[in-house]
């Protein structure tokens, strides 16, 4: 059985992942209620604790999306127990909307937002800066660069929470939050309810009482800085007389300016060190004695010139005009993009006048044999026996046969934006949660002349996908519908979702029939096919084409993931195809137009074969060959 964050006697130095620290210290924090939504790189924070959810008697869910999540938490908190929200940076942009109310009304019990943000947007539509967030909602934002601070500054967060009556973010990213590293166990804390008490002025948000909780809110602000500085003490500077260049850093770019002061021999006391263990309030204390004393400051951040601008300003407040600020806005580091080592330690070798030392003869060589043996792997493909390959593939042969050329398909977020590229390309677009299919109608009052189409996942239908179906049906857009049920949230790692019948905890509940909902919000045309079943999953989409109204195809068939773990804990064996090279013509329509990870062409004998390591028995080549050379192997794999 797997180690869980429970596992460890106190004052036990344990390896965890960032996000399993996150978890660890809402544990010793005494957190009672937790609610989030997935979103790579926070997912394992909620999981991590949904696995020992008995064991200390919090309640913790996957809500349908971040705005419930935010809710479910932030009104657990004035119900007095502490409680926790964990979401990506994109998430927030749909709680926010609470957000920006809760922040009036306050909380009683902590309430923690962890928010992960993603640099280089690895796995997500854009980049984005949270932040930014934490100043326009004037919370406290904390920013942890190891795993022990993450534990740490995740208790301190509640602690802080409830001393400001605020919500309090604390923000990882993509590279801090999958990081791991040592992390000293503390013992779990006990925290008493604070009774709830009614109060309109608080819990009713709208005229005089908003203007009131505003200015209340504003004077949180300076009470949040002293907190900060005084009593939890989370900026560190390090400064001593004569120094004249600085560093000012936090999070995960914190390291990055550590280890390129290193490679620079910036590291011998020449350099104050400013780290921000909170970037809003803004560490003013501290930046404000820098600044008095350098003549050159290197600002490492990610992703926005956050620190760099509001530097600028507090210079221009004592009256400096002449220390060089070296960072994104002076153009030393990208406007855009994830840092790393390399990059900041040339950013930073340009500020200061330091030459960049280069790799060793070694050093080299080992990244060449490392390139040479590392195999090349396709950027966007789906896994063997996905069901979105089916489906998608049957859209394609659908629009040959009907001889249609032109077709808009508005796609969403999850596993099926493959469709979007080769071989498949038959989806156009792919913004954010829930925004195909009203996209989709979009296009089609656009005019446009051919089928509109929108794609969307089982757990985004939930999440957003809900209310432009109804906006599509009401306001009498003829688009075909197409959601694509795995029966998980599989994108981000195999969470359950409303539709799935278990909760974060693995309790059965209630599996919400997504055909069921289409009909009941109006859609006259619902109806379901299995994609491994090709044949009817063609006539399918084509009735629901030609339907002159809006049409919705539920295309459900479980994650091949799941079915092969299954099978796997059960000792069930699953079929694999093989190849008939007597009948196989070499038309290369498995390889190039259907795209299957498992099936591979030989080139020299102009046959398609079969990796039986990754076929897990679909079935989809047999039904797609167009000489029906695909056949299963008499001996299944265990």
């Amino acid at each position: 059985m797997a180690e869980t964050i429970l596992d460890g006697k106190i004052g036990e130095r344990k390896v965890l992942m960032t996000n399993q620290a996150v978890a660890r210290g809402a544990y010793e924090a005494g957190v009672k209620v937790v609610a989030g939504y997935p979103g790579t790189p926070s997912s394992e924070v909620l999981e991590s604790l949904a696995e020992v959810a008995k064991e200390i008697g919090a309640h913790v869910e996957w809500s349908t999306n971040e705005k419930v999540a935010l809710e479910v938490a932030s009104c657990a908190a004035i119900g007095g127990v502490r409680s926790l929200s964990t979401m990506k940076m994109v998430g927030l942009n749909v709680a926010s909307d609470s957000l920006f109310t809760i922040d009036l009304s306050g909380v009683n019990g902590g309430l923690v937002i962890v928010c992960a943000d993603d640099p280089g947007a690895w796995v997500s539509q854009n980049e984005q800066d949270t932040r930014i967030y934490a100043k326009f909602a004037r919370v406290p934002i904390l920013e942890p660069t190891t795993p022990q601070e993450a534990k740490d500054l995740t208790k301190v967060a509640f602690d802080l929470s409830e001393e400001l009556q605020l919500p309090v973010i604390v923000r990882t990213c993509t590279r801090l939050a999958h990081s791991s590293g040592d992390v000293v166990l503390g013992k779990s804390g006990t925290h008493e309810k604070i009774p709830y008490k009614k109060d309109l002025s608080r819990y009713y948000m709208g005229d005089v009482p908003t203007v009131e909780r505003l200015l209340w809110l504003d004077g949180q602000q300076k009470k949040a800085s002293e907190l900060l500085e005084k009593k939890y003490k989370v900026n560190s500077l390090s400064i001593k007389p004569g120094q004249k260049r600085g560093i000012v850093s936090c999070n995960m770019a914190y390291n990055y300016a550590m280890e390129a002061a290193t490679k620079l021999g910036l590291d011998d006391g020449s350099v104050a060190v400013l780290k921000a263990g909170a970037s809003y309030p803004f560490p003013d204390e501290p930046l404000r004695k820098l600044l008095s004393q350098v003549d050159e400051v290197m600002v490492v951040e990610e992703t926005s010139p956050f620190f760099e601008e509001h530097i600028k300003q507090v210079l221009f407040d004592i009256g400096r005009t002449d220390v060089a600020i070296y960072g994104r806005l002076s153009g030393h580091i990208a406007a855009a993009g994830e840092l790393n080592s390399e990059k900041v330690t040339a950013a930073m070798g340009k500020a200061f006048g330091k030459s960049v030392p280069k790799l060793s003869a070694r050093d080299e060589e080992t990244f060449r044999k490392i390139s040479e043996i590392t195999p090349a792997r396709e950027a966007f493909c789906w896994c063997a026996g996905c069901p979105h390959l089916g489906t998608f593939y049957a859209l394609k042969r659908v629009m040959k046969k009907k001889g249609i050329k032109k077709f808009f398909n508005a796609g969403d977020i999850g596993c099926y934006l493959v469709a979007m590229f080769p071989p498949m390309d038959v989806m156009d677009t792919s913004f954010d949660m829930g925004a195909s299919l009203a996209q989709a109608s979009g296009m089609y009052h656009s005019g446009f002349d051919g089928p509109v189409l929108g794609s969307i996942g089982d757990s985004t239908f939930f999440h957003a996908g809900i209310p432009p179906m109804i906006n599509a049906v009401v306001n009498k857009a003829k688009i075909t519908m197409i959601v694509c049920d795995n029966n998980i949230t599989a994108m981000t790692g195999h969470q359950p979702n409303p539709g799935t019948g278990f909760t974060a905890t693995g309790e059965p509940t209630v599996k919400v029939e997504i055909a069921n909902v289409a009909r009941g919000c109006g859609v006259k045309f619902v109806e379901e096919t299995d994609p491994y079943d090709f044949k009817k999953t063609c006539e399918v989409l084509e009735k629901a084409i030609d339907f002159p109204e809006a049409s919705l195809v539920v295309s459900r068939r479980a994650c091949a993931e799941i079915d092969i773990r299954a099978a796997r804990r059960e000792g069930r064996t699953l079929p694999v195809y093989v190849v008939d090279e007597k009948k196989c013509t070499g038309c290369r329509i498995c390889v190039n137009d259907f795209g299957c990870m498992a099936i591979g062409f030989d080139n020299a004998t102009k046959k398609a074969w079969v990796d039986p390591m990754l076929c897990m028995g679909c079935g989809l080549c047999q039904q797609i060959c167009p000489v029906h050379a695909y056949n299963k192997k008499a001996e299944d794999k265990k």
